[in-house]
C-alpha cells in the first residue's frame, strides 16, 4: 500500500479528513479494487482495536469498583490481555482472506462491509471476529470518549435498525463526519459493535424502498439512514428525513435519492422533487443537494428543488441558496421568492418565482392523463396529440395505452399536416435515432405541402414519403444540443437525455404544395420542421427562406401603432444580479400580430404560434430570434393584449388552443415575462382552476393543449453564438 493510500485511509478512518481528502480518497476507490481491500483490512484492524480498548475501559472501571487489596492484579492483567489481544487479532485479520468487494458505486462505500441481510427483519449488521471473547452479559455502557477534532466516524452503508443506532450530536449544525461516539446501552446491538447514521428517516407514506450497497428493501419508519444509502419514492409514497440540527427534507412523489454522501452533507438527487427546511449552515461547509444538471448549496434556508432528464428547478421561499451548473460552473445565488433553472442552452439567473403548487400541477395532470385513456381524437389531429401528450407526461413506454398509441403513430397514413407535424415532434421527443426514418417521412411531407410561396394548409398526402433514404447524403457532424425538457415536478417514467444523432438526412422538396394557406396549420408545420431538424433532417436553405419570408409579409403592419417599451427577460450573457428587475431586458417596439390568415385581423392564437414560428425558422437558419424585430414586435402585441383566460380578440374560441401557443412562444423565445405579465404562473392557476372533476378540460383536444402547457412540453432553443456551453 503506498504511503499516500495509508495515510488517507488512516486520517478518513480517524475522521481527520479534509473534504478534498475525501473526495481523493472516493477517486482511489473507484478505480482501484486493491485500495478497497486495503479500506477494508484497515476498518476491521481499526475496529477490533477499538473494542479492546473498550473492554480495557470496562475492566478500569471494575478496578474502581473493588477494594484496593483485590485490584492490584486487575489493571497489569487487563493491560497484558488487551496487548496480547490485539497483536493476535492484527495477526488473525492480516492472515484472513480479503473480503470479497460489494459493487462501488457510491461516493464512499462502508470500511466493515455487513453480512447478507434476510428478507425478514433486518438484524445488525456484524463483522466475522475469530477467537472473540464473549462478553458480560451485564455491564454499564462504556464511558463516553472525548469528542476529537473533525468528529472521528465510523461509515455504514446499510440499513441500520433503530435500536442499534448511535445518535450524532445534535448541538452541531450537522456532523462533519458521522459520529463514532459510543451507543447508549439500550442502543448497543448484541454483538457490541457501534453503527452511525446521518439521518432518520422520521415518518413515510406509501411505498418507499431504501437503496443501500447490499441491495433494496421497504423503507420503515424510525430507520436510521447511513452513508451510501439511497431512497425511492413511488407514484404513491413520500418521505421525511430529519437530520440532527433540525433540518428536514421531504421526498415527494416519484423521487429518487440515489444516496447520501460519506458526511451526509451532500444528497445526490437522480430525479423527482426535494422540499427542503434546513437549519443554518456552517459556511464553509453548507449542506448540498446535487442533480446530474446542478449543485445547491444551502446556508439556511426553505425551498423546493426538482429534476429531470435535463434540467433543474430551484425556488427559494426562505433564505438564499448558491446553484452552481455541473457543466462549467457557472452560479447564481437566489434569494426568497425567487427562482432559477439549470440546463444546458438555458440562461443561469434568478427570476421571480411562479406562485404555484407544484404538487397541484403534477396532480392535474395525472388527473388528466387518466381522463385520455381510451379516448380517441376523430379529426385531422388524430390519435397523435394524445400520444404526443402522453409522451411528454412521462408515461411509461410500457403501457398498454402507450404501446396502442405508439402503433397507431407508425401504421396511420400521413395525410394532414396537423397530424404529420405532431408525428414528428412525438418521436422525435420520445426516440428519434430509433424512429428517423419515421420522423424522414414526416419531413418530406411537410416539405411536399409547402406552396411556391413559402404557404401551408391541410396538406396532401405524397408518394415521396415511401422512399426512405439508408444512408446520410449530408456530412454527419456533431449533434447540436437543442435544449432541454424543464419538469416543473417529477412524473411517472420519465426518460433520460435524448440520444445523440449521428445520421443526418437531406430533404428535398420533390413536389410544390397547394397555394392556399392558413397560419395554424403553418404554425404546426414549423414545429415539425424543428422536430425534424434536431431528429436530423436537413432541409433545403431556399425552402425555409419562403416560409420566413412568408411570415414577414403575413404580419400585420399597423401603421398607427405606438412603439413602447417591452419588458423580456435577457439573453444568457445578460443580467445584473440576482432576481434584479434590472436583469430584465428592454426595448422599444410597436405591438404588431397575425390574423388566420394574410391580411386578417390579429389574434391571440395565431400571433402566439406566428413568435414561436418565427423563432424556429431563425433557429433552423443560424439566426439570432432575440435580435429579430418582427418577432419582438409580435411579443409586443402579446404583452399589450395579455391574458390567460380568453384567446385575445375572439374570446372563449379555441382557448385552450391558445394556451399552448402562448407556452411555446415564452419557451422558445426564451422568456418567463410577456411586458409585465409571468405567462407561465399566470396560466398555470388559471388552468387549475378549470379543470373539470373527472380530469378533463372541455374535451381530449384541450385536456392535450393543457396538459402540454402545464408540463412545459416545449423545449427551448439554443441561441447562436450564446455563451451557455452546449453538449
Amino acid at each position: 500500500m503506498s504511503e499516500d493510500l495509508e495515510t488517507l485511509i488512516h486520517r478518513y478512518l480517524e475522521g481527520l479528513a479534509t473534504d478534498e481528502e475525501i473526495r481523493r480518497l472516493d477517486e482511489r476507490l473507484r478505480r482501484d479494487p486493491a485500495a478497497r481491500r486495503a479500506l477494508f483490512l484497515a476498518a476491521d484492524q481499526d475496529a477490533e482495536l477499538r473494542r479492546l480498548l473498550a473492554e480495557e475501559r470496562h475492566a478500569e472501571t471494575l478496578r474502581r469498583a473493588l477494594p484496593a487489596a483485590g485490584r492490584r492484579w486487575i489493571l497489569p492483567a487487563a493491560a497484558a490481555a488487551t496487548i496480547a489481544m490485539a497483536a493476535l487479532a492484527l495477526i488473525l485479520l492480516r492472515s484472513r482472506p480479503a473480503p470479497p468487494l460489494p459493487p462501488f458505486d457510491s461516493f464512499i462505500a462502508s470500511p466493515a462491509p455487513a453480512a447478507p441481510r434476510p428478507t425478514a427483519a433486518p438484524a445488525p449488521p456484524t463483522v466475522e471476529e475469530p477467537s472473540r471473547p464473549t462478553p458480560p452479559e451485564e455491564r454499564p455502557a462504556p464511558e463516553k470518549p472525548p469528542a476529537a477534532t473533525g468528529e472521528p466516524s465510523e461509515m455504514v452503508a446499510a440499513e441500520i435498525p433503530e435500536e442499534a443506532v448511535a445518535e450524532p450530536d445534535s448541538s452541531s449544525p450537522l456532523p462533519s463526519l458521522p459520529s463514532r461516539e459510543t451507543p447508549r446501552a439500550s442502543d448497543a446491538p448484541a454483538n457490541g459493535e457501534t453503527v452511525a447514521v446521518v439521518a432518520r428517516l422520521t415518518s413515510i407514506s406509501g411505498r418507499v424502498l431504501l437503496l443501500t450497497p447490499a441491495g433494496t428493501r421497504p423503507a420503515r419508519p424510525g430507520t436510521g439512514i447511513a452513508a451510501a444509502t439511497g431512497l425511492e419514492t413511488s407514484e404513491s409514497g413520500t418521505a421525511l428525513l430529519r437530520y440532527p440540527d433540525g433540518t428536514e427534507i421531504k421526498l415527494a412523489e416519484n423521487t429518487l435519492v440515489e444516496r447520501l454522501s460519506a458526511d451526509g452533507r451532500q444528497i445526490h438527487l437522480e430525479k423527482g422533487l426535494l422540499f427542503v427546511s434546513a437549519a443554518p449552515q456552517p459556511h464553509d461547509r453548507p449542506l448540498v443537494v446535487a442533480t446530474p444538471q446542478a449543485r445547491a448549496e444551502i446556508l439556511g434556508t426553505r425551498f423546493t428543488i426538482s429534476t429531470g432528464a435535463d434540467a433543474t428547478r430551484l425556488e427559494v421561499d426562505e433564505g438564499r441558496v448558491r446553484l452552481v451548473r455541473t457543466d462549467d460552473g457557472a452560479s447564481v445565488e437566489v434569494a426568497s421568492g425567487f427562482m432559477a433553472l439549470a440546463a444546458p442552452g438555458w440562461p443561469l439567473r434568478a427570476m421571480p418565482q411562479e406562485d404555484v403548487d407544484p404538487v397541484k400541477v403534477e396532480a392535474a395532470i395525472r388527473k388528466g392523463v387518466e381522463y385520455l385513456r381510451g379516448k380517441r381524437i376523430e379529426n385531422r389531429n388524430g390519435n397523435v396529440l394524445i400520444f404526443l401528450t402522453l409522451v411528454h407526461a412521462g408515461v411509461p413506454d410500457s403501457d398498454p395505452e402507450f404501446q396502442a398509441l405508439l402503433k397507431d403513430a407508425l401504421e396511420t397514413n400521413l395525410e394532414y399536416t396537423y397530424q404529420v407535424a405532431l408525428t414528428a415532434m412525438a418521436f422525435e421527443e420520445y426516440d428519434r435515432v430509433k424512429y428517423q426514418p419515421r420522423i424522414f417521412q414526416c419531413a418530406q411531407f411537410l416539405a411536399d405541402n409547402i406552396g411556391p410561396k413559402g404557404q401551408t394548409r391541410y396538406g396532401q398526402p405524397t408518394t415521396f414519403v415511401e422512399g426512405t433514404p439508408t444512408t446520410a447524403t449530408a456530412a454527419p457532424k456533431p449533434a447540436q444540443k437543442t435544449g432541454l425538457k424543464v419538469y416543473d415536478v417529477p412524473a411517472a417514467g420519465l426518460r433520460g437525455p435524448k440520444p445523440p444523432v449521428t445520421r443526418f438526412i437531406q430533404v428535398k422538396q420533390k413536389r410544390p404544395g397547394p397555394p392556399d394557406h392558413d397560419h395554424s396549420n403553418m404554425q404546426y408545420a414549423a414545429l415539425g420542421l424543428r422536430a425534424c431538424h434536431d431528429a436530423g433532417m436537413r432541409f433545403e436553405p431556399a425552402l425555409l427562406k419562403l416560409i420566413d419570408e412568408w411570415w414577414r409579409e403575413a404580419q400585420d403592419n399597423d401603421a398607427g401603432a405606438k412603439a413602447e417599451p417591452l419588458t423580456v427577460d435577457p439573453p444568457p450573457t445578460n443580467g445584473k444580479g440576482p432576481g434584479s428587475t434590472k436583469a430584465l431586458a428592454t426595448t422599444t417596439v410597436a405591438p404588431q400580430g397575425w390574423g388566420y390568415q394574410k391580411n386578417g385581423e390579429p389574434r391571440g392564437s395565431m400571433t402566439a404560434g406566428a413568435v414561436g414560428a418565427l423563432c424556429i425558422l431563425d433557429y433552423l437558419q443560424g439566426k439570432d430570434w432575440r435580435q429579430d424585430r418582427d418577432v419582438l414586435e409580435g411579443l409586443q402585441w402579446l404583452a399589450k393584449n395579455f391574458s390567460v383566460t380568453e384567446n385575445p380578440k375572439v374570446g372563449d374560441k379555441n382557448y385552450y388552443y391558445y394556451m399552448y401557443g402562448l407556452e411555446r412562444a415564452g419557451v422558445l423565445f426564451g422568456t418567463e415575462t410577456i411586458g409585465s405579465h409571468r405567462w407561465y404562473r399566470e396560466g398555470a392557476k388559471v388552468l387549475l382552476e378549470r379543470q373539470d372533476a373527472d380530469g378533463k378540460w372541455n374535451n381530449a383536444v384541450n385536456t392535450c393543449f393543457a396538459i402540454l402547457f402545464l408540463k412545459r412540453a416545449t423545449r427551448p432553443l439554443v441561441a447562436t453564438g450564446d455563451s451557455v456551453r452546449r453538449k
